[in-house]
């Protein structure tokens, strides 16, 4: 699957656990636009506040209208301190609609975190998934306590995504109502600062799936090391295992700082394209008699149009790193949907004569050969019964079927 078509999927993905709490991302985005709302109007301000400090006229037609508009309605003695009032309260407007957002997308993330975590947790509880042949408990912590999160990050991150494309359109829409020469001109140089961090952090997914294989790597190592404490004293191999512990360490370190320079590259990148945008605008401004009013409300929007633009570039390096994750997350949760094996209907209440094996075969899946072939047997409810056998005779796959670990793969228990 490639990157453009696995990308719909992941955002597929990613929505799934929204269901019955669709209001609360509904009005994270809507708080998230009015606060872009807000702002850019507090900084078009500077328009209407500039030329009344100093009694010049704006080159833009629509700006000119709001400017006579807010003459004929405030005092021209009262203008200035009703405009700086004005331009604090959008301000201070701004940061409590933020907040309020932030809080219902932190509170979101938590839930369904909390949510994916339980439903891993019984599924696993189910299904046994840990006593599967081939299964590795490691894994199986590795989903739960590292992959898990993963998921209600990269909900966050879609649902603050689509946040930062409503606020770039908002800052756009102001500054094509300043000036629309300057507002193209700074979406093309915008555009190739894209085109550039784009070709920079086009690895972050492969670098997102390296650390998913050596998450995996590194848990297997602890649980294997913390189960053999007695046999790796007794063999005096504990200098040898320090030195596998450390290289699987080191490994996902080094894979951890390349995933994080991958997603540090677009904060230098749009830093230096906003600069030349910047020096770019004030010398075009000139030439498109656009005034220092305008010009300077247009600087301001755009300055903040950064942070939301950079926010951008992050989430897609973010989405590329956190596929592997979720798709590991999702993958568990399929395999274990159904529980395994199916649940009985008759109660049991107690042994009354004995247990019966008929004719039981079992085949572990992937086998060639079977664990057990047509083994008959009765143990009788009272008596000791001692099962002797080499190693890989089947014993341990007789207990499992007994305890029903295991279905037989033919015959009945």
């Amino acid at each position: 699957m490639t990157s453009a078509t696995a990308r719909p999927a992941l955002v597929k993905t990613l929505l799934a656990p929204l269901r019955g709490r669709e209001p609360v991302a509904v009005a994270i985005v809507l708080l998230g636009l009015v606060a872009a709302a807000v702002e850019a109007a507090g900084m078009a301000l500077f328009v209407p506040l500039v030329q009344s400090l100093t009694g010049g006229a704006d080159g833009s037609e629509s700006l000119s209208r709001v400017y006579g508009l807010l003459a004929e309605v405030i005092p021209e003695e009262r203008r200035v301190p009703t405009l700086v009032g004005l331009l604090v309260l959008a301000i201070a407007v701004k940061h409590v609609v933020g907040v309020a957002g932030h809080y219902l997308s932190r509170r979101l993330d938590g839930e369904v975190g909390h949510e994916l975590r339980r439903r891993i947790f019984a599924q696993t509880l189910s299904a046994s998934a840990d006593l599967r042949p081939g299964a590795r408990r490691s894994d199986v912590v590795d989903t739960l306590a590292t992959q898990s999160w993963h998921v209600g990050r990269g909900l966050s991150l879609l649902l603050r995504s689509v946040v930062c494309v409503g606020t770039c359109l908002v800052f756009l829409a102001f500054m094509v109502a300043i000036s629309p020469s300057l507002t193209l001109l700074a979406v093309v140089v915008m555009f190739g600062g894209w085109v550039l961090t784009h070709a920079i952090t086009r690895r972050a997914e492969a670098a997102g799936k390296d650390i998913v294989a050596a998450n995996r790597a590194f848990g297997l190592r602890m649980w294997s090391a913390i189960e053999s404490l007695k046999l790796i004293r007794a063999f005096g191999r504990e200098a040898y295992e320090r030195e596998r512990f450390a290289e699987r360490s080191d490994e996902i370190r080094r894979k951890l700082l390349r995933l994080e320079m991958l997603w540090s590259a677009p904060g230098p990148v749009s830093e230096l394209a906003a600069i030349g945008l910047v020096a770019v605008l004030i010398l075009a401004a000139g030439r498109m008699d656009v005034s220092l009013a305008a010009l300077a409300a247009f600087l301001a929007i755009l300055y903040r149009a950064q942070g939301p633009a950079r926010e951008l570039m992050y989430a897609k390096v973010g989405f590329d790193s956190l596929r592997p994750a979720v798709e590991t997350v999702v993958a568990y949760l399929k395999e274990t949907q159904a529980p395994w094996p199916a649940d009985g209907t008759r109660p049991f209440e107690r042994l009354k004569t004995a247990v019966v094996l008929d004719r039981v075969s079992f085949r572990y899946p992937g086998a060639e050969v079977d664990a057990l072939t047509d083994v008959s047997l009765i143990l009788h409810r009272g008596r000791t019964t001692a099962i002797v056998g080499r190693s890989g005779a089947g014993k341990s796959t007789l207990l499992d079927l007994l305890f029903r670990f295991q279905d037989p793969t033919s015959g009945r228990v």
